[in-house]
């Protein structure tokens, strides 16, 4: 047999040997290539998942509990109805004790909650971005209990003052109505009513004077 006859009769033994080596080195390439454009293709889109990822609602403080019965003087600010008038008649009950060991105290300690209240109506109001809530009542207390210590102990003394001050604080006139429009944060809230409660006290040594000179009957007196 000759040499040429030979070659045809190798050549597909040499080719069916380096047909899966062929084959495997081609899956592997197209495999590699579907690798590299999935990984391509992924990357955008994690970026573009990343960049439309909503962003955290930031936490906004809770209110210390402490503050809030401070503020609405044990709660009574809460109430569904008239919160103003229900921590002024509250603050009355609070500050008679004070009232009958000393005026003087009384209106001291009026001063000193006011400071207070003003600060922490401020921190409130930072936290929860609203001017002069209607439970916050603290106010109220300061101003009733000013004008408790200028018309002194007596039933009509502490009744004029607490009806007095409520008109005052409602119709707000003159330089109160001043101060609560126009004075912001903590001190808008409690000046108002300090100098509400400084005006009630006025007048209600006003109408004790003629009473007094009219001659009521003590029995309206506790001294």
């Amino acid at each position: 047999m000759s040499q040429a006859d030979k070659t045809p009769q190798n050549a597909p033994e040499s080719a069916l040997e380096s047909t899966p080596s062929a084959r495997s080195e081609t899956i592997e390439g197209a495999a590699n290539q579907n690798l590299d454009s999935t990984k391509s293709e992924s990357a955008p889109a994690a970026k573009a998942g990343q960049a439309t990822q909503t962003p955290k609602t930031p936490q906004v403080p809770q209110t210390n509990h402490l503050r809030i019965l401070f503020l609405s003087v044990l709660y009574s600010g809460k109430s569904p109805k008239a919160p103003g008038t229900a921590g002024s008649v509250l603050s009355v009950f609070l500050g008679l004790p004070i009232l009958y060991y000393s005026t003087q105290t009384l209106f001291l300690l009026a001063l000193l909650l006011g400071a207070l209240a003003i600060r922490a109506i401020d921190r409130h109001e930072q936290e929860a971005g609203i001017h002069d809530e209607s439970w916050i009542v603290i106010d109220e207390l300061v101003g009733v209990w000013v004008a408790m210590a200028m018309a002194g102990l007596s039933v009509l003394g502490v009744a004029l003052a607490l009806v007095l001050f409520r008109v005052f604080d409602i119709w707000k006139p003159s330089i109160i109505g001043k101060i609560d429009r126009d004075v912001k944060g903590g001190l808008g809230v409690v000046g108002d009513d300090f100098i509400a409660g400084l005006v009630a006290g006025i007048a209600s040594l006003a109408l004790i004077a003629l009473c007094r000179y009219a001659n009521i009957p003590l029995n309206l007196w506790l001294f």
